[in-house]
């Protein structure tokens, strides 16, 4: 049987629009510039509400603003993670899909609406039964190959797609006989690509304590121990930087001892 969260995009992989919020995209003018980038702060500073509220506030008069519609889908997909029921956490995936998918129709060659979508589908898999979820692991891999096709130096996106290839390539056989029953059942994933994808998002962005992290979970995951002790070590050698380090760095500790 196919579990609940077969196709999760976990939330660690969802952390990483904390290092993608801001001023990733083209640079505005003015006051609308000064806006953006206060709520980049905001969010990267932990006030998150505050951050959303003004993105929000920006989108009021500039509706169609690549940067805080992308922004908004992240922030209401992380955000909806956080709540206790699957009720509120379909409004808030529904509000993120919905930003997300204006991203895409008003920018539609964009990388960063690309990207929005596949975090935003990716919670949206929360919520659905197992037919859309598979359904949705495919739509969710077009838009990290065209995010990653399209912005082949932003960090987050390889994160992201080497995070999915690890979850999809490791499904068990079971799993991946159910999925059969569905459609065109599970996208092709591999090891290989997870592995080589989290290890670009790395070299993009070496002091990323997350990034480090999925790649050694990706390690355990696929039997490679004492790889994943490397990279272990090498991730406790890191300064947190991001709301959420201490606590990546206290697991990466507690790992380290288990594989002793």
């Amino acid at each position: 049987m196919i579990t609940r969260y077969l196709f999760r995009i976990t939330l660690l992989a969802v952390l990483i629009s904390a290092i993608s919020i801001g001023r990733a995209c083209s640079q505005q003018s003015g006051p609308l510039n000064t806006s953006l980038e206060k709520a980049g702060e905001l969010f990267r500073t932990g006030n998150e509400e505050e951050g959303l509220q003004l993105y929000q506030n920006i989108l009021e008069e500039h509706p169609q603003n690549l940067e805080a519609l992308w922004n908004t889908a992240v922030i209401y997909a992380r955000m909806g993670y956080r709540q206790a029921g699957e009720a509120d956490q379909k409004e808030y995936y529904d509000k993120s899909l919905e930003a997300a998918q204006k991203a895409l129709r008003y920018h539609p060659e964009s990388g960063y609406a690309h990207y929005a979508m596949a975090v935003a589908k990716g919670r949206m898999t929360e919520v659905l039964d197992t037919g859309e979820r598979i359904e949705t692991s495919n739509e969710i891999k077009d838009h990290l190959q065209q995010a990653t096709d399209k912005l082949p130096r932003f960090a987050p996106v390889w994160h992201l797609y080497g995070v999915w290839h690890s979850d999809v390539a490791n499904v068990s056989g079971l799993g991946r006989a159910a999925a059969g029953l569905f459609g065109e059942g599970l996208p092709d994933a591999s090891n290989e690509k997870a592995e080589a994808f989290l290890k670009r998002a790395i070299s993009l962005n070496s002091d990323n304590i997350l990034f480090r992290m999925d790649l050694a979970k990706h390690y355990l995951k696929t039997d490679r121990g004492n790889d994943a002790k490397e990279v272990l070590n090498e991730l406790l050698s890191l300064e947190p930087q991001m709301k959420g380090d201490e606590k990546l760095l206290e697991e990466a500790e507690e790992m380290l001892r288990n594989l002793s």
